[in-house]
């Protein structure tokens, strides 16, 4: 299966320029089985009402699930995963909010939303999250992460995660779950990406091959891709 992540930067080019159209056509030209998303807005003013989720769903003949993580410009904005496959179920898990004194530059509330996804090769679960910019955050959504992990299903765990790779705040996920990359490729920024801070994660029933990228500016961080099988 060929698995992708993608953070749309709300559907803005690396100049901040609204352009939907060139979002979809990255996912169309990859053709992934399953996609998940970061910074997905829906029905806000400065998307003109669209539901982003749907919108690159239904572009691509994909189902489509929404995960909120705040209200925003008269809508919502979150995370979505989109899937070629049959989705069985969803839910939303909100990362616990910090109290007020432990709240540092650009903090939001984050969510992190899963699906189980009927795949030729069997049920498997999918999670993503957008992790935010500061430890106390990035600790409250790892404990998050973990608490969502079982062994009852071949798991996926992927997204924007905003720290690089040799952070000790991933090590609980990676007692868990085996990243698909090292240090590289680099991701963020899509024009001269300088650090990799989106991630695909698989549990061990997984073989897969290495990480790779796009080049693209229809974002302001690079699509990563990852061919993966059960067995």
């Amino acid at each position: 299966m060929k698995i992708m992540s993608y953070n749309i930067h709300s559907g803005k080019n690396m100049d901040n320029v609204l352009d939907i159209p060139a979002i979809s056509a990255v996912i169309g030209a990859e053709k992934p089985d399953v996609c998940a998303l970061n910074e997905v807005r829906m029905r806000t003013t400065d998307v003109g009402g669209l539901e982003l989720a749907r919108v690159l769903g239904e572009d691509n003949g994909m189902q489509w699930r929404f995960g909120r993580a705040i209200d925003i410009a008269g809508g919502e904005y979150g995370n979505a995963i989109l899937s070629r496959w049959p989705i069985l179920e969803s839910r939303v898990v909100p990362v616990p909010e910090l109290p007020p004194q432990q709240r540092k530059r650009h903090y939001e509330p984050r969510a992190a939303l899963e699906c189980v996804v009927e795949t030729p090769e069997g049920r498997v679960r999918v999670i993503t999250c957008h992790f935010g910019l500061n430890e106390d955050e990035q600790q409250a959504a790892v404990e998050t992460i973990v608490s969502m992990l079982s062994d009852d299903l071949p798991t996926v765990f992927m997204g924007d995660l905003n720290v690089t790779p040799k952070d000790p705040v991933l090590e609980p996920i990676r007692a868990r779950l085996r990243d698909t990359a090292g240090e590289t490729p680099l991701t963020f920024s899509a024009r001269e990406p300088f650090e990799k801070i989106d991630y695909i994660f698989l549990s061990r029933e997984f073989t897969a091959g290495p990480l790779e990228t796009r080049q693209t500016l229809a974002s302001d961080h690079l699509p990563v891709v990852v061919e993966a099988r059960l067995g």
